[in-house]
Protein backbone atom coordinates (compact mmCIF):
# COMPACT_ATOMS: atom_id res chain seq x y z
CA UNK A 1 0.00 0.00 0.00
CA UNK A 2 1.45 3.75 -1.18
CA UNK A 3 1.09 4.68 2.38
CA UNK A 4 1.88 1.49 4.48
CA UNK A 5 5.56 2.88 5.53
CA UNK A 6 3.82 6.19 6.95
CA UNK A 7 1.46 4.42 8.56
CA UNK A 8 3.31 1.41 10.48
CA UNK A 9 5.93 4.60 11.65
CA UNK A 10 2.65 6.22 13.13
CA UNK A 11 1.36 3.31 14.85
CA UNK A 12 4.60 2.73 16.12
CA UNK A 13 4.30 5.94 18.05
CA UNK A 14 1.09 5.24 19.24
CA UNK A 15 2.25 1.58 20.24
CA UNK A 16 5.40 2.91 22.52
CA UNK A 17 3.33 5.54 23.81
CA UNK A 18 0.41 3.22 24.73
CA UNK A 19 2.82 0.47 26.30
CA UNK A 20 4.43 3.87 28.61
CA UNK A 21 7.98 3.67 26.98
CA UNK A 22 8.88 7.04 26.52
CA UNK A 23 12.63 6.10 25.14
CA UNK A 24 10.80 3.85 22.72
CA UNK A 25 8.23 6.47 21.49
CA UNK A 26 10.80 9.25 21.07
CA UNK A 27 12.96 6.98 18.94
CA UNK A 28 9.71 6.56 16.96
CA UNK A 29 8.85 9.72 17.00
CA UNK A 30 12.22 10.76 15.56
CA UNK A 31 11.90 7.59 12.84
CA UNK A 32 8.85 9.09 11.74
CA UNK A 33 10.62 12.90 11.16
CA UNK A 34 13.44 11.97 9.16
CA UNK A 35 11.31 10.60 6.82
CA UNK A 36 9.70 12.45 4.13
CA UNK A 37 6.33 13.07 3.27
CA UNK A 38 5.35 10.43 1.34
CA UNK A 39 1.86 12.13 0.06
CA UNK A 40 0.78 15.96 -0.33
CA UNK A 41 -2.85 15.43 -0.28
CA UNK A 42 -2.77 14.47 3.04
CA UNK A 43 -1.84 17.16 4.67
CA UNK A 44 -0.43 17.40 8.04
CA UNK A 45 -2.58 14.67 9.93
CA UNK A 46 0.10 12.45 10.57
CA UNK A 47 2.44 14.68 12.22
CA UNK A 48 -0.56 16.50 14.12
CA UNK A 49 -1.30 12.53 15.45
CA UNK A 50 2.57 11.75 16.43
CA UNK A 51 2.55 15.04 18.01
CA UNK A 52 -0.77 14.46 19.85
CA UNK A 53 1.23 11.11 21.24
CA UNK A 54 4.20 12.68 22.34
CA UNK A 55 2.34 15.28 24.39
CA UNK A 56 0.32 12.59 25.68
CA UNK A 57 3.18 10.57 26.69
CA UNK A 58 5.12 14.37 28.15
CA UNK A 59 7.58 13.73 25.84
CA UNK A 60 7.84 16.59 23.90
CA UNK A 61 10.71 18.17 25.47
CA UNK A 62 12.99 15.49 24.95
CA UNK A 63 11.87 14.77 21.78
CA UNK A 64 12.59 18.52 20.67
CA UNK A 65 15.69 18.36 22.60
CA UNK A 66 16.82 14.79 19.96
CA UNK A 67 15.31 16.70 16.88
CA UNK A 68 17.71 19.54 17.56
CA UNK A 69 20.90 17.46 17.42
CA UNK A 70 19.22 16.17 14.55
CA UNK A 71 19.09 19.50 13.08
CA UNK A 72 22.61 20.68 14.20
CA UNK A 73 23.79 17.59 12.19
CA UNK A 74 21.88 18.85 9.06
CA UNK A 75 19.73 15.94 9.54
CA UNK A 76 16.23 17.77 7.44
CA UNK A 77 12.72 16.91 9.11
CA UNK A 78 9.28 16.67 7.84
CA UNK A 79 8.42 20.31 7.62
CA UNK A 80 5.12 20.09 9.74
CA UNK A 81 6.63 18.34 12.21
CA UNK A 82 9.66 21.15 12.02
CA UNK A 83 7.73 24.17 12.34
CA UNK A 84 6.14 22.27 15.74
CA UNK A 85 9.52 21.61 17.10
CA UNK A 86 10.45 25.06 16.45
CA UNK A 87 7.09 26.29 18.18
CA UNK A 88 7.70 24.63 21.11
CA UNK A 89 11.39 24.96 21.40
CA UNK A 90 13.04 28.32 23.73
CA UNK A 91 13.34 31.06 21.00
CA UNK A 92 17.22 31.49 21.96
CA UNK A 93 18.10 27.71 21.02
CA UNK A 94 15.70 28.21 18.06
CA UNK A 95 17.99 30.56 16.66
CA UNK A 96 20.94 28.61 17.70
CA UNK A 97 19.70 26.01 15.66
CA UNK A 98 19.44 28.96 12.48
CA UNK A 99 23.35 28.71 11.71
CA UNK A 100 22.70 24.90 10.71
CA UNK A 101 19.76 25.76 8.43
CA UNK A 102 21.38 27.96 6.63
CA UNK A 103 24.56 25.86 5.92
CA UNK A 104 22.40 23.56 4.48
CA UNK A 105 20.71 25.20 2.22
CA UNK A 106 17.11 24.28 3.34
CA UNK A 107 14.08 26.04 1.97
CA UNK A 108 13.69 29.52 3.40
CA UNK A 109 9.93 28.44 4.17
CA UNK A 110 9.54 26.72 6.69
CA UNK A 111 13.05 26.03 8.14
CA UNK A 112 14.45 29.88 8.61
CA UNK A 113 11.25 31.86 8.42
CA UNK A 114 9.83 29.44 11.42
CA UNK A 115 12.88 30.67 13.48
CA UNK A 116 12.39 34.08 12.44
CA UNK A 117 8.64 33.69 13.37
CA UNK A 118 9.39 31.96 17.14
CA UNK A 119 12.05 35.27 17.40
CA UNK A 120 9.73 37.94 16.72
CA UNK A 121 6.42 36.53 18.75
CA UNK A 122 8.98 36.57 22.00
CA UNK A 123 9.97 40.07 21.32
CA UNK A 124 13.74 39.15 20.70
CA UNK A 125 13.89 41.77 17.58
CA UNK A 126 17.36 42.82 18.00
CA UNK A 127 18.90 39.31 18.43
CA UNK A 128 17.25 38.41 15.33
CA UNK A 129 18.50 41.32 13.46
CA UNK A 130 22.29 40.98 14.44
CA UNK A 131 22.15 37.44 13.07
CA UNK A 132 20.86 38.50 9.73
CA UNK A 133 23.63 41.07 9.69
CA UNK A 134 26.47 38.66 11.04
CA UNK A 135 24.58 36.28 8.34
CA UNK A 136 23.80 38.93 5.07
CA UNK A 137 26.28 36.99 2.98
CA UNK A 138 24.90 33.69 2.56
CA UNK A 139 21.07 35.36 3.13
CA UNK A 140 21.56 37.56 -0.38
CA UNK A 141 23.22 34.73 -2.43
CA UNK A 142 19.77 33.25 -2.74
CA UNK A 143 16.25 34.25 -3.87
CA UNK A 144 13.97 32.86 -0.74
CA UNK A 145 15.97 33.44 1.76
CA UNK A 146 16.43 37.36 0.71
CA UNK A 147 12.79 37.20 0.19
CA UNK A 148 12.51 35.98 4.09
CA UNK A 149 15.00 38.66 5.35
CA UNK A 150 12.53 41.64 3.65
CA UNK A 151 9.42 40.79 4.40
CA UNK A 152 10.83 40.33 7.94
CA UNK A 153 12.29 43.76 8.24
CA UNK A 154 9.35 45.08 6.26
CA UNK A 155 6.87 43.77 8.71
CA UNK A 156 8.11 43.93 12.06
CA UNK A 157 10.39 45.72 14.80
CA UNK A 158 13.60 43.87 13.60
CA UNK A 159 15.76 46.65 11.92
CA UNK A 160 15.42 50.31 11.13
CA UNK A 161 14.76 52.14 8.55
CA UNK A 162 18.38 51.91 7.39
CA UNK A 163 18.69 48.26 7.85
CA UNK A 164 15.20 47.89 5.23
CA UNK A 165 17.17 50.43 2.80
CA UNK A 166 20.40 48.64 2.94
CA UNK A 167 18.34 44.95 2.44
CA UNK A 168 16.46 46.10 -0.68
CA UNK A 169 19.47 48.12 -2.12
CA UNK A 170 20.00 47.21 -6.41
CA UNK A 171 17.44 44.26 -5.46
CA UNK A 172 16.31 45.27 -9.60
CA UNK A 173 19.24 43.12 -10.22
CA UNK A 174 17.95 40.38 -9.01
CA UNK A 175 15.41 37.91 -11.21
CA UNK A 176 11.92 36.93 -10.18
CA UNK A 177 11.39 39.19 -7.28
CA UNK A 178 7.62 38.80 -6.14
CA UNK A 179 5.51 41.63 -6.72
CA UNK A 180 4.26 41.60 -2.85
CA UNK A 181 7.32 42.47 -1.59
CA UNK A 182 8.22 45.39 -3.53
CA UNK A 183 4.33 46.43 -2.69
CA UNK A 184 5.82 45.98 1.22
CA UNK A 185 8.93 47.28 0.62
CA UNK A 186 6.82 50.96 -0.75
CA UNK A 187 4.49 50.62 2.11
CA UNK A 188 7.47 50.58 4.63
CA UNK A 189 9.28 53.95 2.91
CA UNK A 190 5.65 55.68 2.95
CA UNK A 191 5.77 55.17 6.91
CA UNK A 192 8.57 57.17 6.99
CA UNK A 193 6.56 60.57 5.80
CA UNK A 194 3.65 62.33 8.30
CA UNK A 195 0.53 61.45 6.77
CA UNK A 196 0.05 65.54 6.02
CA UNK A 197 2.74 65.27 3.62
CA UNK A 198 2.40 62.49 1.04
CA UNK A 199 5.95 60.42 -0.07
CA UNK A 200 7.94 62.08 -2.52
CA UNK A 201 7.34 60.06 -5.78
CA UNK A 202 10.71 60.01 -6.67
CA UNK A 203 11.41 57.97 -4.12
CA UNK A 204 8.91 55.56 -5.51
CA UNK A 205 8.72 55.73 -9.26
CA UNK A 206 11.71 53.91 -10.03
CA UNK A 207 10.76 50.56 -8.01
CA UNK A 208 7.46 50.96 -9.99
CA UNK A 209 9.49 50.99 -13.36
CA UNK A 210 11.45 47.44 -12.36
CA UNK A 211 8.85 45.59 -10.36
CA UNK A 212 6.95 45.78 -13.62
CA UNK A 213 10.05 44.65 -16.28
CA UNK A 214 11.54 42.25 -13.48
CA UNK A 215 9.21 41.36 -10.87
CA UNK A 216 7.35 38.06 -10.53
CA UNK A 217 3.08 39.04 -11.30
CA UNK A 218 1.21 38.26 -8.84
CA UNK A 219 -2.43 39.72 -7.10
CA UNK A 220 -0.52 43.02 -6.13
CA UNK A 221 -0.11 43.93 -9.60
CA UNK A 222 -2.92 46.81 -9.40
CA UNK A 223 -0.74 48.85 -7.36
CA UNK A 224 1.57 48.80 -9.64
CA UNK A 225 -0.75 49.87 -12.51
CA UNK A 226 -1.75 52.79 -10.77
CA UNK A 227 1.47 54.03 -9.66
CA UNK A 228 2.93 53.86 -13.06
CA UNK A 229 -0.36 55.63 -14.27
CA UNK A 230 0.32 58.63 -11.47
CA UNK A 231 3.82 58.54 -13.52
CA UNK A 232 1.92 58.70 -16.79
CA UNK A 233 -0.01 61.54 -15.58
CA UNK A 234 2.46 63.37 -13.94
CA UNK A 235 4.31 63.53 -17.39
CA UNK A 236 1.16 64.72 -19.15
CA UNK A 237 0.81 61.63 -21.18
CA UNK A 238 -2.50 61.30 -21.28
CA UNK A 239 -2.86 59.71 -24.81
CA UNK A 240 -0.73 56.55 -22.88
CA UNK A 241 -3.12 56.77 -20.25
CA UNK A 242 -6.16 57.06 -21.94
CA UNK A 243 -5.41 54.01 -23.64
CA UNK A 244 -4.37 51.80 -20.80
CA UNK A 245 -7.08 52.92 -18.78
CA UNK A 246 -9.77 51.79 -21.12
CA UNK A 247 -7.84 48.61 -21.59
CA UNK A 248 -7.24 47.41 -18.03
CA UNK A 249 -9.76 49.65 -15.81
CA UNK A 250 -9.01 49.56 -12.16
CA UNK A 251 -8.03 46.51 -10.36
CA UNK A 252 -7.50 47.29 -6.74
CA UNK A 253 -4.56 44.71 -5.45
CA UNK A 254 -5.03 41.74 -3.31
CA UNK A 255 -1.66 42.30 -1.51
CA UNK A 256 -2.98 40.90 2.32
CA UNK A 257 -4.24 38.09 0.90
CA UNK A 258 -0.57 36.77 -0.36
CA UNK A 259 0.99 38.53 2.34
CA UNK A 260 -0.93 36.70 4.84
CA UNK A 261 -0.24 33.40 2.97
CA UNK A 262 3.04 33.52 3.40
CA UNK A 263 3.41 34.74 7.09
CA UNK A 264 1.28 31.79 8.07
CA UNK A 265 3.40 29.49 6.10
CA UNK A 266 5.68 28.99 9.09
CA UNK A 267 3.45 28.85 11.47
CA UNK A 268 1.08 26.65 13.34
CA UNK A 269 0.48 27.06 16.73
CA UNK A 270 -1.21 30.14 15.57
CA UNK A 271 -1.52 31.04 11.80
CA UNK A 272 -1.80 35.12 10.57
CA UNK A 273 -5.65 36.18 9.80
CA UNK A 274 -6.81 39.33 8.50
CA UNK A 275 -8.00 39.72 11.65
CA UNK A 276 -4.50 40.31 13.12
CA UNK A 277 -3.75 42.55 10.69
CA UNK A 278 -6.78 45.02 10.91
CA UNK A 279 -4.95 47.80 11.45
CA UNK A 280 -5.91 51.48 12.52
CA UNK A 281 -3.84 54.20 13.10
CA UNK A 282 -4.79 55.64 16.82
CA UNK A 283 -6.99 58.74 16.86
CA UNK A 284 -4.17 60.18 19.65
CA UNK A 285 -0.58 59.73 19.97
CA UNK A 286 -1.48 57.37 22.73
CA UNK A 287 -2.15 53.77 22.34
CA UNK A 288 -1.61 50.84 24.88
CA UNK A 289 0.39 48.03 23.48
CA UNK A 290 -3.06 45.77 24.16
CA UNK A 291 -5.29 47.68 22.13
CA UNK A 292 -3.38 46.71 19.34
CA UNK A 293 -3.73 43.59 16.97
CA UNK A 294 -1.59 40.39 17.39
CA UNK A 295 0.11 41.46 13.67
CA UNK A 296 0.04 45.28 14.29
CA UNK A 297 3.46 45.86 12.41
CA UNK A 298 1.98 43.85 9.40
CA UNK A 299 -0.86 45.36 9.31
CA UNK A 300 0.41 49.25 9.36
CA UNK A 301 2.44 48.89 5.93
CA UNK A 302 -0.69 47.18 4.30
CA UNK A 303 -3.00 49.87 6.05
CA UNK A 304 -0.33 52.88 4.27
CA UNK A 305 -0.45 50.47 0.87
CA UNK A 306 -4.33 50.50 1.21
CA UNK A 307 -4.05 54.25 1.83
CA UNK A 308 -1.70 55.03 -1.45
CA UNK A 309 -4.03 52.50 -3.86
CA UNK A 310 -7.54 54.39 -2.31
CA UNK A 311 -6.37 57.68 -3.19
CA UNK A 312 -5.13 57.20 -6.35
CA UNK A 313 -8.40 54.62 -7.31
CA UNK A 314 -10.84 57.56 -6.71
CA UNK A 315 -8.78 60.46 -8.29
CA UNK A 316 -7.69 58.38 -11.67
CA UNK A 317 -11.35 57.56 -12.53
CA UNK A 318 -12.58 61.51 -12.87
CA UNK A 319 -8.98 62.07 -14.22
CA UNK A 320 -9.97 59.81 -17.28
CA UNK A 321 -13.39 61.36 -17.56
CA UNK A 322 -12.00 64.78 -18.10
CA UNK A 323 -9.64 63.84 -20.37
CA UNK A 324 -12.81 61.71 -22.81
CA UNK A 325 -14.24 65.34 -22.65
CA UNK A 326 -14.24 67.78 -25.16
CA UNK A 327 -13.47 72.04 -24.52
CA UNK A 328 -16.45 73.50 -23.17
CA UNK A 329 -18.64 70.42 -22.47
CA UNK A 330 -20.67 71.70 -19.10
CA UNK A 331 -19.84 68.31 -17.64
CA UNK A 332 -16.10 69.57 -17.40
CA UNK A 333 -16.95 71.59 -13.93
CA UNK A 334 -18.74 69.30 -12.10
CA UNK A 335 -15.94 66.59 -12.74
CA UNK A 336 -13.54 69.57 -11.18
CA UNK A 337 -15.76 69.98 -8.34
CA UNK A 338 -15.21 66.20 -7.88
CA UNK A 339 -11.69 66.27 -8.17
CA UNK A 340 -11.52 69.02 -5.65
CA UNK A 341 -11.45 66.77 -2.60
CA UNK A 342 -9.21 64.23 -4.16
CA UNK A 343 -6.19 66.27 -5.27
CA UNK A 344 -4.42 67.01 -2.26
CA UNK A 345 -4.10 63.10 -1.51
CA UNK A 346 -2.71 62.53 -4.64
CA UNK A 347 -0.52 65.65 -4.87
CA UNK A 348 1.53 64.28 -8.04
CA UNK A 349 -0.78 64.29 -10.64
CA UNK A 350 -1.52 68.36 -9.53
CA UNK A 351 0.06 69.80 -12.75
CA UNK A 352 -1.04 67.32 -14.60
CA UNK A 353 -4.23 67.97 -13.52
CA UNK A 354 -3.95 71.48 -14.08
CA UNK A 355 -3.58 71.39 -17.94
CA UNK A 356 -5.83 69.14 -18.54
CA UNK A 357 -8.36 71.41 -16.92
CA UNK A 358 -7.02 74.56 -18.49
CA UNK A 359 -7.57 72.70 -22.15
CA UNK A 360 -11.41 72.02 -21.57
CA UNK A 361 -12.63 74.90 -19.20
CA UNK A 362 -12.07 78.51 -20.06
CA UNK A 363 -10.63 80.82 -18.53
CA UNK A 364 -13.13 82.69 -17.40
CA UNK A 365 -14.94 79.63 -16.16
CA UNK A 366 -11.61 78.52 -14.19
CA UNK A 367 -11.67 81.70 -12.33
CA UNK A 368 -15.21 81.08 -11.47
CA UNK A 369 -14.50 78.12 -10.34
CA UNK A 370 -11.67 78.88 -8.30
CA UNK A 371 -13.85 81.38 -6.57
CA UNK A 372 -16.41 78.99 -6.07
CA UNK A 373 -19.00 80.34 -8.13
CA UNK A 374 -20.15 77.47 -10.66
CA UNK A 375 -19.79 73.60 -10.81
Amino acid sequence: MFRENEQARVGAVKAARHDGQIDALIDAAIAFWIHPLEREDVGDAPDREVWSELEAGHAVEAACLRAHELVRNRVLLRPEAYIRIIEASEPTIALGLADAVLAAGWPAQPYLATIFARMIDADLHVALCEWIKTNSGPLTARLDTWVLCGFTLTTSRVGTNSDVAAWFENWEQRERVPMWLIALYLGSIAQQYDRASLVPFERLRPHVDHVRERGVTDSTEGLFILLHWIDLLRKTDFDTFVAEYEQRGVTLPALADAVIEYASSARRARSVTKHDVDYRPPVGREIRLAQRPWQWRLGAVLFEIREITSNISRAVEPFYTLLTLQPGDQRVLAIAKRMRARLPDVPWIQVGWNNAFAARASFGRRILFALGIGG
